[in-house]
């Protein structure tokens, strides 16, 4: 066993499996030496979770409330420091990724690639007074790539750790690092996004991210059994992506945009709903754009939704939050329609996953919603315990061996995990 094996609980869980971890080390050790050479310098490792989002789909970015959860999957990472300022990134399954700090200046050439998120999150860094240097890393991550677990959120997170770590005394919070994160992905990566991703990576545990509350939103924990003992929370991965879909992401904001615009509003929240209902006849003619309307509609109904989602969580009233988990679910795929892509309307693998979701809570307990960006990825579902193999096996036969998993709470934060010498 390389480390404590409360260590290992609190990052992967109860039932991690010691070997399978101890290996995955060792082979990031053996990576580092063989990618970046060898050397007695420390080596240190990181982790970083993938996350959940629970309730409040799309609201962070319309300055609503929104609830997360880290996940025992994550990016590991064994890093070294080098004496220049380059950041040297070798990851399993892509290419290497080499960027020199000392010029922190947009590149377009590298707009929607992983290099804009290491350079954007050391600029918005540097723009805090954050002291920067270079580090060779070797990295392994457990969570799905453009699946809706935020693996992007959880590489820039990991990043702003690894900076934070080893040159700034870790004196940097899971706000700032998650700030950085959402920055170097808006205008960097030009990805339009809040910050709800990056903050239940950056946290751990299950969250509360008010986007209305400072500059930088608050991040609070939300205290809770969350579902007990009854329930598993199940992830199916439907082997949808697309590829870069930031596009369909724009065009949720821009829709948005325009309705906040007509009752001069700088977000959908800050609308009230009975001056919103008055006013959609003649938002229709001014915008002749129903899906626009349909979207505004769900980000205020979401918004206080997901309010009411987290009462229910503090006071353990499991049954009624899943029956709002079922109606955020219902209005992402009814009027934000972020469910498929209207341009590839024969891949709705996602639409699947929810019928046959559906159907299968007609006969037991339980909820289903999609998780995440949308426009495919995963679907999220809370199971009875009894009931939780035949809904893996349900999935798996539609989707392929391992696609449904269960996956648990993280309370572990983003950071430092490990040193060897």
């Amino acid at each position: 066993m390389l480390l404590e094996r409360n260590l290992y609980k609190s990052l992967y869980g109860s039932n991690a499996v010691v070997r399978d971890i101890d290996k995955r080390i060792e082979k990031l050790l053996k990576g580092l030496q063989e990618n970046c050479g060898k050397s007695k310098d420390k080596i240190y490792l990181f982790s970083a979770p993938g996350r959940a989002e629970l309730g409040g789909n799309h609201t962070d970015h319309q300055k609503g409330v929104a609830i997360a959860t880290a996940l025992n999957l994550d990016i590991l990472a064994a890093v070294r420091k080098r004496d220049d300022m380059l950041l040297c990134i070798y990851s399993e399954g892509f290419s290497p990724i080499s960027v020199d700090f000392s010029d922190l200046e947009k590149h377009t050439n590298e707009i929607g690639t992983s290099a804009a998120l290491v350079r954007g999150v050391a600029a918005a860094l540097s723009i805090s007074g954050v002291k920067l240097g270079g580090a060779d890393i070797v990295a392994h991550s457990t969570i799905p790539q453009g699946n809706g677990l935020s693996s992007s959120a959880a590489f820039e997170v990991l990043i702003g750790t690894i900076i934070s770590y080893l040159y700034n005394n870790d004196s940097l919070s899971s706000s700032a690092i998650a700030k950085a994160g959402q920055w170097a992905e808006n205008n960097y990566y030009e990805k339009p996004s809040g910050m709800m991703d990056q903050a239940g990576c950056a946290t751990g545990g299950l969250i509360l991210f008010d986007a209305s509350i400072g500059a930088n939103g608050k991040i609070s924990k939300i205290n809770t059994a969350f579902v007990g003992d009854k329930y598993s929370f199940i992830v199916t991965n439907t082997h949808s992506e697309h590829g870069d879909i930031t596009y369909a992401y724009k065009a949720i904001v821009d829709e948005l945009k325009s309705v906040s615009s007509y009752f001069g509003k700088k977000v959908i929240t800050e609308i009230d709903y009975n001056e919103f209902i008055e006013n959609i006849k003649l938002l229709r003619k001014e915008l002749s754009n129903d899906r626009a309307i349909s979207r505004a509609l769900h980000i205020i109904m979401e918004n206080e939704r997901t309010k009411e989602m987290v009462k229910a969580l503090e006071k353990n009233r499991i049954d009624d939050f899943l029956k709002l988990v079922n109606a955020s679910g219902d209005s992402s795929f009814e009027f934000l329609q972020n469910i498929y892509l209207d341009n590839d309307v024969k891949n709705q693998s996602i639409s699947l996953a929810l019928a046959i979701s559906k159907k299968f809570f007609m006969t037991h307990k339980g909820a289903c919603r999609i998780q995440g960006g949308g426009f495919g990825g995963c679907i999220q579902a809370y199971v009875e315990k009894t009931e939780k193999n035949e809904y893996i096996a349900l999935m798996d036969a539609l989707f392929g061996k391992g696609s449904a998993k269960e996956v648990f709470i993280r309370e572990e934060k983003a950071g430092f995990v490990a040193e060897f010498n």
